[in-house]
Order: structure tokens, then C-alpha cells, then sequence
């Protein structure tokens, strides 16, 4: 099992494959989605870390409880693995 926020990275062409399916991610480039690592399902979420889900980014900014996994068909980040510069682009249009 890998740790939090440390899963995989998109490949090449996948970056594609991400604006197509979240139209709202076409603003960023290729090396910028390739530098997000998804966590993985199933994976332990780290108590008090905060996650951003991709698929759902209405909901905001989740702070992990104990105890909490990766759910299933989520596209969960951890702030801790990406860079401020990122993850404070993929939060913009929520705050």
C-alpha cells in the first residue's frame, strides 16, 4: 500500500483523458496535471491532512478523520503531495 497522497501520477496522455473527463481542470497544463499524485482507493487518509477530490470539487476542501480510507471512484489529493502553487489553483474556485 502506497502512502497518502503519494499514489500514482498521471502518464503521458492521461492528462488528456483528465480534462476530458473534468472539463474544469483544462486550465492547467500538461506538466502541471502530471505533477498531481492521485491517492490511491482503499488507501488510509492521514488524520487532519487535507484532501481535494477532483471528481467533486464542490465539496471543498476534506480534512481526513481517523480511521477514514481512499473511497471508491474518488479522485482524492493530499495537500501535502502537491505543491502550494497547485494545490492552490486547484482550491481557486472554491473559496
Amino acid at each position: 500500500m502506497t502512502q497518502p497522497g503519494q499514489g500514482r501520477r498521471p502518464q503521458s496522455g492521461e492528462a488528456i483523458k483528465l480534462r476530458e473527463r473534468f472539463a474544469w481542470l483544462s486550465r492547467f497544463s500538461d506538466d502541471e496535471i502530471r505533477e498531481i499524485s492521485f491517492c490511491q482507493e482503499g488507501d488510509q487518509l492521514r488524520d487532519g491532512e487535507q484532501y481535494f477530490d477532483i471528481s467533486t470539487p464542490e465539496k471543498g476542501i476534506i480534512r481526513a478523520k481517523q480511521g477514514e480510507a481512499t473511497p471508491r471512484d474518488s479522485c482524492l489529493i493530499a495537500r501535502s503531495a502537491v505543491s502550494p502553487i497547485i494545490w492552490s489553483k486547484l482550491t481557486a474556485e472554491i473559496r
